[in-house]
């Protein structure tokens, strides 16, 4: 019976095993797709868990920038105005751009950055960016890379769209030390009797920063620095005042690397005995003592010479020029002296900077007006300097009209020096002498220029308009006369003069003529600008 089941039916062992395996296939398939449907659960939850971090934290983030396009030029061909105005219409030496980033890490704990990119530096520039705490609303410590404070519109001077020029006053922003700092500081808010403060301590250090005046770079600094910055708000009007005290390092000072070598001359050999003889460019003390004075011994200059050629001649009427040879030689010697005490730029130099400022604002009349004083040891210029400035809104139009001045405080202090008095007789008696002269003219005519480029008075009116065609957008333009007075040559250096600095002394010493144009009497100029905050 089996056997006859079994040929009837000879697909029993095979539905058998296959629907084993169907029963097992499905098990398996079942506890497959159960867990895949707990793992498509992790996973959207997971998502779900990143794109609430994600979302919170764009919500703590926010982005903001500027863009500030600003373009001029002078009337003048033969001057560069803050180094980087001239004659032909550019675009391109004052436009910067920046952008912000500002993030709430916690209730208390903040983090803000700006990069800055400007046609005046090479790449992108952290301009600040510090970590915030607040302890309390109105009580919050900064630390990190700082804006440096002290004027009016200090935090936001690369922002166009902040103030109504194209560019700030100069001669007052001309002359902050440094623009960003490393260290921290302190900002409290208080209000007393309606009026509103802001207390704002702060201290720090810069490395390898430029100082300059306006956009004249003078020498590289190091500082160690602390101040205060006070801000007073009672309805329309806002009063600012800020003190800041330094201690400078300066090196690399262009002034230094000119005067230095004229006034002691350059070592280009070593001496190093008995193989080598030192050789060496005459500076203008060696110049005046070894070559046209001398002491009659090992120094055998021209005037020693001269006498004892005179005592030795066996005539005695040749006597009467001996007095007269030694009275050139002490007038000589006596006009050389301020020469070696030119004080340096370079070294350890203190410093301290205040600055007031005063502005009243009801939406229809703009006044500002803004006061400073900077002073540093050495040779660098003190300058005293202010401008005010009114202005008229009328729908989004805005004329204003601002006075500027500034002028250096310590020309007293620095040594007196002028161009040399010679006896005529005794130098022109000859055509080697007169030569000796004229080599002496070349020395003090480069010296006197150089000091006064750091003797600075001017004085510049300007004229502008600010039109507001959309929110956030600026479209500035504005003329301004800059009157140059007393023989300064202010900011607008001749373009010769410049290429002159750019040069080495070596190759002042080889020149045979080398230019120093006079100061100009005045500068005429226009700027645009087209500034975007977003």
């Amino acid at each position: 019976m089996s056997a006859v089941f079994r040929s009837l039916f000879p697909f029993e062992k095979k539905a058998l095993a296959v629907a084993c395996a169907l029963v097992i296939g499905n098990a398996v398939q079942a506890q497959t797709l159960e867990e895949r449907v707990e793992a498509l659960e992790q996973t959207q939850n997971q998502q779900s868990e990143i794109n609430q971090v994600v979302s919170d934290l764009v919500g703590k983030i926010n982005v903001s920038g500027f863009v500030s396009i600003r373009g001029g030029q002078i009337d003048d061909e033969d001057v560069i105005y803050l180094s980087t105005m001239d004659d032909t219409w550019t675009f391109s030496e004052e436009s910067v751009a920046g952008l912000q980033v500002d993030s709430a890490i916690s209730e208390k704990l903040s983090v803000s950055m700006q990069l800055k990119a400007s046609s005046a530096e090479e790449g992108v520039e952290l301009e600040w960016g510090y970590l915030e705490y607040a302890f309390e609303p109105d009580l919050k410590l900064r630390a990190g890379r700082l804006r440096a404070p002290g004027f009016m519109l200090s935090e936001f001077l690369d922002v166009g769209y902040a103030y109504p020029w194209v560019q700030v006053p100069t001669e007052v922003y001309g002359w902050l030390p440094f623009s960003r700092y490393e260290g921290m500081d302190l900002r409290y808010w208080t209000s007393i009797g309606g009026v509103d403060f802001r207390f704002n301590p702060y201290a720090g250090t810069t490395t390898n920063q430029q100082l300059a005046m306006g956009n004249l770079e003078f020498t590289d600094q190091s500082s160690e620095f602390a101040g205060l910055d006070v801000q007073m708000t009672y309805d329309i009007f806002t009063v600012r005042a800020g003190y800041s005290k330094y201690h400078f390092t300066l090196t690399d000072s262009v002034l230094d690397n000119f005067i230095g070598p004229v006034v002691e001359g350059v070592t280009i050999v070593p001496d190093i005995p008995p193989y080598i003889d030192g050789v060496s460019t005459l500076g203008l003390i060696s110049f005046v003592e070894d070559v046209m004075v001398g002491d009659g011994t090992a120094n055998s200059g021209v005037l020693s010479d001269a006498i004892l050629g005179v005592q030795n001649d066996g005539d005695p009427s040749n006597d009467f020029f001996v007095p007269v040879l030694q009275a050139e030689q002490a007038s000589l010697l006596a006009q050389l002296e301020p020469y070696r005490t030119i004080p340096s730029m370079n070294g350890a130099q203190d410093g301290e900077f205040y600055g007031v400022g005063f502005s009243a604002d009801n939406g229809e009349f703009l006044l500002m007006s803004e006061l400073s004083s900077s002073a540093i040891e050495g040779i660098y210029p003190d300058v005293e300097s202010g401008y005010v400035m009114f202005g008229y809104r009328f729908g989004n139009w805005m004329p204003h009209i601002t006075f500027a001045k500034m002028y250096t405080t310590n020309d007293d202090e620095r040594p007196e020096i002028q161009s040399f008095e010679l006896n005529e007789l005794i130098w022109n008696s000859d055509p080697g002498l007169a030569q000796l002269a004229e080599g002496l003219n070349g020395y003090t005519e480069g010296l006197l220029v150089t000091m006064n480029i750091i003797r600075l008075e001017q004085e510049t009116l300007t004229l502008g308009l600010r039109w507001d065609p959309v929110e956030s957008l600026a479209v500035k333009a504005e003329v301004f006369h800059v009157e140059l007075q007393n023989g300064s040559y202010g900011f607008a250096i001749p373009s010769a003069m410049l290429a002159l600095s750019e040069s080495n002394f070596l190759t002042f010493a080889d020149s045979e003529a080398p230019v120093y144009p006079e100061p100009a009497d005045s500068v005429n100029g226009v700027r645009m600008s087209l500034d975007l905050v977003f």
